[in-house]
C-alpha cells in the first residue's frame, strides 16, 4: 500500500481551517488541491505545464478559434457507476452553468452562441452541444485561453448524485468522484483521505494508493517527520519560511504566479465608497509597509509594469474617517503570524487617519465563511492570496474583477470590467495599451493594493520523484506523483 501524507502549510502556526469540497468553494487552493483528483475535467495541466487532454482524449480548434471540439474518452464513469458520456457531460455542464450564473456570469461561457437566452430562461444554449462522443463549444468571438477555464474544477463533471431534486448541493455531501481518486469516508473535517480508482485511465502502479490531506505548520510537520522518518510526505507551501533546517527533502519551486493583496472594500457604511478616502488609505498603508520593507511590488503582474500617474488625493470626494471603526476580515480565531505585520501596518495607517481598526474573525469551518469573506460590504479590509497566472490574461482579469466565482475583487468605478469587455470584443492577445490602462485604473480606484508576488514551494521526501511535479501547475496531479 503506497500511502502519501500531503501537508498544506502557509504559516508558522496553522489553525485548523477545514476543507469544503463543494462547487462554491472550488476556487480555494487547498480545496482545489483535493478536488483536482476527484473532479474530472476535459483538460488538465500536465507535468509539461501546459493544458493537456484529460477526460477528453483529444481536441481541435477551428473556425478562426470560435469552435472548440473535444473527443471524450470511452468507458468513463462516476464512482457510483453513472456513465460520463458526451451527452451527460453537456447536460451536467449546462446545469452547473445555470447554478453559477445565479451569482455571476461564468467567464467565457457568456460568449457561447445562445447564452443570452439561456441566461434568461435556462433553455437553449446552442453553442454547447454533444455529437456522438464529441463535446462542441461554439462562440460568438474566439476565446482567449479557453483551456485555462476548462481545466478548473468548477467546470468539470460534478456527478448528479451530489444534488437534490431542486438542484441544490446536498447538505453534508462530499463529491462523488469523476476523477482518478475517490473519497474515503471520515468524520474529521481537518483530514481528507482519498483512494485510487485502480481502473481509472490516468493512474499507474506507481501512483499513490491512498493520500491523506491535512493542514499543518512547519513545526508540526517536523515533529511528524521525527516520529515517522520512513513515511513518504509531500508539502505544499506558500514561500519557504520554516523549512531551512529540513534535511533530505526534494524541492520544486513554482513560478511567481500568485499575488498577495490588501483589498480595500468600497463599503458605504464607513465612507470607503468614496474614491478619495480609499486613495488616502492606500497611500497611508503603503507608507507603513515601506517602513518595514513589506511592500515588495506595487504592480498587479510582475511582468506587466507600466508608468502610473500617482494622482493627488481627491479631497473633494473624500469622507473623513475620524472616529470611524473599520473592520479587517480574518478567516480564523487569530491573526496568523505571517499576516500580522500587514494587519499591523493597516492598523497604523487607519489610526493615522483618525480611525480605529477592529478584527472581524470568521469561523473557517463554516460553509459560508468564504462567501462572507469575499462580500464587499462585510468588512473594510481583507488580506488575500490569489493565483493570477504568470502574465496578463483578459479572462483571468475578468474572473477576478467581474465575477463572484474567484477572488471577487472590487471594481468600484466599473472601468476594469469595461476594459475587459472591450478586449472581449477585440479578441487576440493583450497589448501594451491594455496593461497601461489596467495599472492606472487599479491605482486610481485604490481598492486592490498589491503587496508581493510569490510562487508555491513543494517539498517532498526523497522517496518521491520530483519529475512528477510541474513548477507551472497550481497544484500537482496526484496520479503523476511517483513513489519510488
Amino acid at each position: 500500500m503506497r500511502h502519501l501524507n500531503y501537508f498544506i502549510s502557509n504559516s508558522e502556526t496553522q489553525e485548523q481551517l477545514g476543507f469544503h469540497l463543494d462547487p462554491d468553494n472550488a476556487d480555494v487552493t487547498a480545496n482545489a488541491s483535493i478536488l483536482n483528483s476527484l473532479i474530472g475535467t476535459l483538460v488538465k495541466t500536465g507535468t509539461s505545464g501546459k493544458a493537456e487532454p484529460y477526460l477528453a482524449s483529444s481536441y481541435f480548434i477551428e473556425d478562426g478559434g470560435k469552435t472548440w471540439t473535444y473527443t471524450l474518452r470511452d468507458n468513463l464513469q462516476c464512482e457510483d457507476g453513472t456513465p460520463i458520456s458526451a451527452e451527460n457531460f453537456v447536460r451536467r455542464l449546462k446545469f452547473m452553468l445555470k447554478l453559477y450564473s445565479r451569482k455571476s456570469v461564468p467567464m467565457d461561457f457568456d460568449n457561447l452562441v445562445g447564452w443570452k437566452q439561456f441566461h434568461q430562461t435556462g433553455e437553449g444554449l446552442t453553442g454547447l452541444a454533444a455529437a456522438e462522443n464529441r463535446i462542441i463549444f461554439r462562440f460568438e468571438h474566439a476565446p482567449e485561453a479557453f483551456n485555462e477555464i476548462l481545466r478548473m474544477e468548477y467546470f468539470g463533471y460534478w456527478c448528479e448524485g451530489n444534488f437534490d431534486a431542486n438542484g441544490e448541493w446536498k447538505k453534508g455531501s462530499r463529491p462523488i468522484s469523476s476523477g482518478a481518486y475517490a473519497l474515503i469516508p471520515g468524520d474529521d473535517p481537518n483530514v481528507v483521505r482519498i483512494r485510487k480508482r485502480p481502473d481509472w485511465f490516468s493512474v499507474t502502479e506507481a501512483s499513490p494508493d491512498e493520500v491523506s490531506f491535512r493542514y499543518a505548520s512547519p513545526k508540526e510537520i517536523s515533529e511528524w517527520r521525527s516520529q515517522n522518518p520512513d513515511l513518504p510526505f509531500f508539502i505544499q507551501s506558500r514561500g519557504s519560511p520554516g523549512w531551512k533546517d529540513m534535511k533530505n527533502v526534494g524541492i520544486v519551486r513554482g513560478i511567481p504566479d500568485s499575488l498577495q493583496v490588501v483589498v480595500i472594500n468600497p463599503r458605504f457604511s464607513t465612507g470607503l465608497d468614496h474614491q478619495g478616502t480609499r486613495q488616502a488609505l492606500q497611500d497611508s498603508i503603503r507608507a507603513e509597509l515601506r517602513k518595514s520593507d513589506e511592500l515588495e511590488s506595487e504592480f498587479f503582474y510582475a511582468t506587466g509594469r507600466s508608468d502610473v500617474r500617482r494622482n493627488p488625493i481627491l479631497e473633494d470626494g473624500r469622507r473623513p474617517l475620524q472616529g470611524k471603526t473599520l473592520k479587517f476580515a480574518i478567516r480564523g480565531s487569530s491573526v496568523p503570524p505571517h499576516e500580522r505585520r500587514l494587519v499591523n501596518a493597516t492598523q497604523h495607517a487607519v489610526e493615522r487617519l483618525g480611525a480605529n481598526l477592529e478584527i472581524l474573525y470568521l469561523d473557517p469551518q463554516h460553509p459560508k465563511t468564504l462567501e462572507i469573506f469575499l462580500d464587499h460590504q462585510s468588512a473594510d479590509f481583507r488580506l488575500t492570496n490569489v493565483g493570477i497566472g504568470g502574465h496578463f490574461l483578459n479572462v483571468a482579469i475578468k474572473m477576478m474583477f467581474c465575477s463572484k466565482m474567484g477572488a471577487s475583487f472590487p471594481d468600484p468605478s466599473g472601468r476594469i470590467c469595461e476594459l475587459v469587455h472591450k478586449q472581449d470584443q477585440i479578441g487576440g492577445p493583450i497589448g501594451a495599451s491594455y496593461i497601461e490602462a489596467f495599472n492606472q485604473i487599479l491605482e486610481d480606484d485604490a481598492s486592490v493594493l498589491p503587496i508581493r508576488h510569490h510562487g508555491t514551494v513543494w517539498l517532498m521526501s526523497d522517496s518521491i520523484d520530483p519529475a512528477g511535479v510541474s513548477p507551472v501547475a497550481i497544484y500537482p496531479n496526484i496520479e503523476d506523483i511517483v513513489l519510488k
